[in-house]
C-alpha cells in the first residue's frame, strides 16, 4: 500500500506543476507544488498534495479581488481514482 502512494505521488506532482492554472511571475508557486505519498500508521495511508507557498490557499480559494485557481483539487480528483484502482488490482490479486 505505501509503495502505490509513493508510485503515485510523482505523477501527481508532474501533473500539478504542469497543469496549474496561473500565469508565473516568480515560479515560486508552480515549484512549490508537491505530492508527498505517506504512511500515517499500521492501516492508513495518503497521497498529500500541497502548496509550499504561503499564499497557495489564495491560489486554491481566490479571494474578492483575484478569481480562484485550484489544482489541488483537480489533481486530487485525477489521482485519487487511479490511487484507488491500483489498490483495488493488488487486492485482487491476494
Amino acid at each position: 500500500m505505501y509503495a502505490t502512494v509513493r508510485f503515485h505521488d510523482a505523477g501527481a506532482e508532474a501533473w500539478m506543476k504542469h497543469n496549474a492554472p496561473w500565469k508565473d511571475r516568480t515560479t515560486n508557486a508552480r515549484n512549490g507544488l508537491f505530492a508527498k505519498g505517506v504512511k500515517i500508521s499500521k492501516r492508513v495511508y495518503a497521497l498529500i498534495l500541497a502548496h509550499s507557498v504561503t499564499y497557495g490557499v489564495y491560489l486554491e480559494l481566490g479571494t474578492r479581488f483575484m478569481r480562484k485557481r485550484p489544482i489541488i483539487v483537480p489533481a486530487l480528483q485525477l489521482y485519487g481514482p487511479k490511487v484507488m484502482r491500483t489498490f483495488n488490482k493488488i487486492l485482487d490479486r491476494l
